[in-house]
Order: structure tokens, then sequence, then C-alpha cells
């Protein structure tokens, strides 16, 4: 038997690694991507994929939340999140892939890094922190 492809890899132990999603923070999901999973939930939603072209793989975690005064809705990236909240370096949030292997350690980098920076996001600071991640609003 040859080793995982890493889409394999995501498929099936992404989304037990961000179950903490469902069961504490009350997300729908996952919903199954042809590239990952999403999870929804009023106001916010987290999309968790991998993407390939030109030789490169990488793995990916983006945050979108709406609301607040005036009514916007924020897009952020994991790690520009994760640096907002001061948690660490960047690099703790890491994006390439190409091995199950380096799959599997990417879904557990950002299931932590997630679990981290929800605690934050959950709560009165959320914007402050999308602004501080310089995220961009979305058109309505």
């Amino acid at each position: 038997m040859g080793k995982p492809k890493p889409m394999q890899v995501l498929k099936t132990e992404g989304p037990p690694a961000f179950a903490f999603l469902v069961e504490k923070y009350g997300f729908l999901g996952p919903e199954l991507e042809d590239d990952g999973f999403t999870y929804h939930r009023p106001g916010m939603h987290i999309s968790i994929s991998s993407w390939w072209g030109k030789g490169e793989t990488g793995f990916t975690t983006y945050v979108e939340v709406s609301g607040g005064e005036p009514y916007r809705r924020w897009h952020a990236d994991l790690g520009c999140l994760y640096v907002a909240c001061d948690l660490g370096p960047l690099q703790a949030v890491g994006l390439s892939t190409g091995s199950g292997h380096l799959m599997r350690k990417r879904i557990g980098e950002h299931s932590a890094a997630l679990r981290k920076v929800m605690l934050r996001l959950d709560g009165p600071e959320c914007f402050t922190l999308m602004e501080r991640c310089h995220a961009k609003p979305l058109p309505d």
C-alpha cells in the first residue's frame, strides 16, 4: 500500500481535528468540498482547504465574519489572525504541503492555531482583530 496522498489525508483527518468548532463553538459542518471543507454559524464561516497549481501545493484556513456597526463582512487568513492575536510567529501556521505527512502536520498546526484564535474571535474583540490583520471588507 502506498503513502496517503495529501488530499486523502485532509478529507479523512481534517474533520476530526476541527471537530471542536462544532462541539465548543456551535458551528455546523463540516461541509465537504472538492478542495477541503467548511464550517458555518451565524456571523462566521471557516474554510479549510488545500490548493495546488504550477507545481506548488498549499494549505489554508480562512475566517469570514459578518456584523458590526456598520454591518460588514471581513475575510482573513488564519496566519494573519494568529499573529494579530500575538500568539506567535506566522511560521507556526505553515502553508506548504506536498506529502501526506506534511498535510498531517499542517492540519495539526492549523487546528491548534484556530483553537487559540477562536478564544478571541468568539468575543467582543473579533472585529478589532480582523482590522488588525488588515482584513479587507468583502462587498455586501
